[in-house]
């Protein structure tokens, strides 16, 4: 398993956890129930709560990260 991204929006990781399972890419969603919060922020740092998306098979790591950067592209071209 293999670390792809980390966002402060659980929805914005539900939306490329589902583009990358719609295209074979079985992953993985850590850090998902817990609330964000400043409480702990001093002891593990806010990054620490955001939630986490992984790919299970490290064979697919190198196809997600291109589908994920398309993806980025394609919000960048939208949003100018």
């Amino acid at each position: 398993m293999k670390f792809l991204l980390t966002d402060k929006s659980l929805g914005k990781c539900d939306m490329l956890q589902a583009v990358l399972e719609s295209n074979g890419i079985e992953c993985v969603l850590k850090n998902e129930h817990i609330p964000f919060s400043t409480s702990g922020v001093g002891v593990f740092g806010v990054e620490a709560v955001y939630p986490e998306l992984w790919v299970i098979d490290d064979e697919q790591y190198d196809d997600a990260m291109t589908l994920l950067s398309e993806v980025d592209d394609a919000e960048q071209t939208e949003n100018t």
